[in-house]
């Protein structure tokens, strides 16, 4: 009699786990840290990752941000370096340069077409308007200098 797992070999569908190292000033040698991926997480985890996800984003883009609000995002952006980067120690975790945090938290939310077009439809006309005129601006840019336009 065949089980489920016979059927169908669940860790075949699992994405190899990214093992990277970590040093930090007091460990110079630092030590082997794995990358969390979405399956490391249930329904309830995954859902409070994304909220933070959701607010860094939101006040990532954002002008003339208050001191509240850059001490929000730099807690959010360590809470999802801290949850993302298993096995590393806080204080290295904290130490990392939040380029590298950013990237970490990426690479974990990489967005799939449906994610982005969800994005993308749902981004509030203010912030397309202000995404447009700074890709329009670039010297290197391909963008039409005309007016998108209107979302929705």
């Amino acid at each position: 009699m065949e089980t489920e797992q016979d059927i169908l070999e669940l860790s075949a569908l699992a994405p190899e786990r990214k093992q990277v190292p970590l040093k930090w000033a007091e460990n110079p040698d630092g030590v082997m840290v794995e990358l969390a991926l979405p399956s490391d997480f249930g329904t309830a985890d995954h859902a409070q990752l994304e909220r933070d996800r959701i607010k860094f984003q939101q006040l990532r883009v954002r002008d003339n941000l208050s001191p509240a609000e850059v001490n929000t995002l730099d807690d959010l952006l360590n809470r999802l370096a801290r949850r993302l980067i298993i096995g590393g120690p806080d204080e290295a975790v904290a130490a990392l340069p939040p380029s590298v945090k950013q990237e970490v938290a990426d690479r974990f939310f990489a967005p799939s077409e449906s994610r982005l077009y969800e994005f993308v439809t749902n981004m509030p006309e203010e912030q397309m308007l202000r995404l447009y005129r700074l890709a329009s601006s670039s010297p290197d840019s391909a963008v039409s200098t005309e007016e998108p336009p209107p979302n929705g």
